[in-house]
């Protein structure tokens, strides 16, 4: 046998493989005899480039082109992708026409802002530093030195990147005009014309809030009457209800189940959940609430969840107390908390709180609201930060009194004024409760 030291045996292997490359490929770099450069357009090889050999050692820096082996990772390495923590997102702002000595451009993106510096015309620019992790920005352009808000842009979503730096460019057709005082005029025409953009003008309605399609106002309605208006008078209730599809082809189905359990006394817990779907998604909804009387007062207290797969995600938690002060008059309170995760849409989370009073119910158990207090609160669930309030008040039920309604954006008010008639105002609550 033949005594071969280690590194020897090596480069022997290493010899051997050349060779049998260069056979299959017509070269071997590194070799006496072979052709000094690749057909097809390669490029040469260096052939002052001596060999190196069992006793010599050329510098550690590898060729370029050459592979590279990782002695820790035991392969060979790769070129990784690095995501920077933060970003430098440069903002392009076109604003709204409007000439003053008092303008200023704000940026908001979660908790932080940044002034603009102005540019020329209507142009504005901003550089924010933010978390490279995915998140929306909007530009409030302000007067009087930010006490006056002209106009806002819509949510721009600002991606994650792998890059250290990006560019938003926010154009005119983006912004909204604001009225503060909701008169129907806007706050930029309302100062061109020399009249009071916080004072309503005289004898016009206000307009701009749909009562009837507001998701707050259908919350208030809906959520303690999904279980409510089932409660039957007469009690204990008892049920026990599980449906199965006769034929899942096709679209899927759907199933029920639900479980209720009431005693005498009214007090007991309501289970549901139901499922369906069809070729492109698929539905799963369920929820429970547990009802209780206490001191002539009826409370709900619940949680339900919608997910369709694959995009949509919502969930709510809510409560409410119902009670009946006279033979007419009826009040409720409570809270509603919806959040949406869902990927496709703007993530976030509106909490309802509400006092109100309401008198007479309709044919389906229904109570307008007369008087009371509403508030709404959006909040960016990224960052846990309050984006839009909106409260809506109202002292009593004399017809002197009008509604208020205020809504503010990253603690700048947009709109504060009063509804002019009181009877445009659609809110209804649930009240025809069995036990009161």
């Amino acid at each position: 046998m033949f005594n071969v030291s280690p590194r020897t045996a090596v480069h022997l292997i290493l010899r051997i493989s050349c060779v049998a490359i260069a056979m299959l490929l017509g070269a071997c770099s590194g070799q006496s005899g072979s052709d000094s450069s690749i057909t097809n357009g390669s490029v040469p090889v260096n052939e002052s480039v001596e060999t190196q050999t069992d006793e010599t050692q050329t510098d550690e820096s590898p060729v370029d082109g050459e592979d590279v082996f990782d002695a820790e990772s035991g392969g060979e390495s790769a070129d990784v992708e690095t995501i920077p923590e933060t970003v430098a997102v440069t903002f392009d702002i076109t604003v709204p026409a409007y000439l003053s000595n008092e303008l200023i451009v704000v940026v908001y993106s979660g908790e932080q802002s940044v002034a603009a510096d102005y540019v020329s015309g209507q142009l504005w620019s901003a550089t924010m530093n933010l978390p490279n992790i995915g998140r929306n920005a909007h530009v409030i352009f302000f007067d009087r030195f930010g006490d006056l808000a002209l106009a806002g842009s819509r949510q721009r979503w600002i991606p994650k990147t792998s890059m250290a730096s990006q560019e938003a460019v926010i154009g005119r057709v983006e912004f909204t005009l604001l009225d503060y005082d909701n008169d129907g005029t806007d706050n930029i025409t309302e100062l061109q014309l020399g009249t009071d953009p916080l004072i309503a003008d005289s004898g016009v309605t206000p307009v701009g809030v749909s009562w009837q399609e507001n998701d707050v106002l259908r919350a208030l309605r809906g959520v303690t009457a999904s279980y409510e208006i089932a409660v039957p008078a007469e009690r204990p209730w008892t049920e026990r209800i599980v449906e199965v599809p006769r034929d899942s082809e096709g679209d899927g189905g759907a199933s029920r189940s639900v479980v209720v359990d009431i005693d005498i006394s009214g007090n007991g817990e309501y289970r549901h959940i139901s499922s369906g779907g069809n070729l492109s998604s698929d539905v799963k909804s369920e929820g429970s609430a547990t009802r209780a009387v206490i001191d002539d007062a009826v409370i709900w207290d619940g949680q339900f969840s919608r997910v369709t797969f694959p995009e949509d995600n919502t969930t709510a938690t809510f409560t409410s107390e119902t009670l009946r002060y006279s033979e007419r008059d009826y009040g409720q309170s409570g809270n509603f908390t919806n959040t949406n995760t869902s990927p496709c849409c703007l993530p976030g989370e509106t909490e309802v709180e509400y006092s109100v009073i309401g008198s007479t119910p309709d044919v389906d158990g229904f109570c307008n609201v007369s008087y009371g207090s509403i508030t709404s609160k959006r909040t960016d669930i990224s960052t846990q930060v309050p984006t839009t309030t909106t409260s809506y008040t109202r002292a009593n039920a004399l017809r002197s009194s009008k509604w208020r309604v205020k809504t503010t954006r990253n603690g700048v008010v947009f709109a504060d004024y009063e509804l002019n008639n009181y009877d445009d105002i659609k809110a209804q609550f649930y009240c025809e409760f069995a036990d009161l």
